[in-house]
């Protein structure tokens, strides 16, 4: 099962396990919502989740995070497209091997179209994704869109922003408390299609007990920090039935927490729940 969207929601569910949703939206003070996101199962637990959040510009951001996140896709597809679509053992190195190879092909997409395109120049994306299966989650991420692991007992970011106040925090020059409210913490140090070559970052974490995954971009975690995100989707009314309409209500919940604490820019979340 395949869904993408820019604004609207997108629910997909295979099997009784694992819940998949997520949503975008343009926050309170942009007219165009550059973020773009998909969520694509292949059989039982299995689940391909991608979120980018794009720059450069009304039209150039648009078509950077879609450009990026469809070549991913496609190239997921291609080389263990029907492994997962199968459920065949499939070992860490491949599937990592897999993934960042995707996020090449992607930022390859993007530089060639901003240099053919005058309008389309110097537009770039952050990506971040996700292989998620029953009992494990590989990942990939260029720039500061996150992914967090939030069980029962804690909330853990994943992934590490490529970004500027990242860089002053690891060099002791931030506090966490400064990095919170510095006017440079949109300053990205990394992203798809701005250069010829990118770096990417893998993970792999094994799952063991029940779980939310969150994929989001900054719109969200600028407002929201890893307490606030725990306290949302597992302490307040409802985090613990697993049902569909309990899942779309936490994304949407944690949209809204982020446009009432400003919303100046566009927010995506998505979210597996086993």
């Amino acid at each position: 099962m395949f869904a993408f969207s820019v604004r609207s929601a997108a629910l997909e569910r295979d099997g009784e396990c694992m819940i998949f949703y997520g949503k975008s939206d343009v926050g309170k003070k942009r007219d165009v919502n550059e973020d773009f996101f998909v969520i694509k199962t292949y059989c039982g637990d299995v689940a391909l989740l991608v979120v980018c959040d794009g720059m450069g510009g009304a039209q150039a951001g648009e078509e950077a995070s879609r450009t990026a996140t469809q070549t991913f896709v496609d190239m997921v597809d291609q080389l263990i497209g029907d492994k997962l679509a199968c459920n065949l053992l499939i070992s860490e190195d491949e599937t990592l091997r897999a993934l960042e190879s995707a996020v090449l092909y992607a930022n390859r997409a993007v530089h060639e179209l901003s240099k053919s395109t005058p309008s389309l120049s110097g537009m770039g994306t952050t990506l971040v994704s996700a292989v998620v299966t029953n009992d494990m989650l590989y990942a990939v991420n260029v720039g500061d869109s996150r992914l967090y692991l939030l069980t029962e007992n804690e909330a853990k970011q994943i992934t590490r922003d490529h970004s500027y106040v990242q860089y002053l925090l690891d060099i002791g020059a931030l506090t966490e408390e400064e990095a919170a409210s510095s006017s440079r913490r949109n300053i990205i140090t990394r992203a798809v299609g701005t250069e010829e070559d990118v770096v990417v970052d893998t993970f792999t974490v094994s799952l063991h007990e029940k779980f939310y995954i969150l994929l989001c971009t900054d719109g969200l975690s600028n407002y929201l920090d890893s307490d606030d995100l725990h306290r949302t989707l597992w302490e307040e009314a409802g985090a613990s039935a697993a049902e569909e309409e309990t899942v779309r209500g936490k994304v949407e919940m944690l949209i809204e927490k982020a446009n009432e604490s400003g919303g100046s820019d566009n927010i995506t979340a998505v979210i597996a729940k086993k």
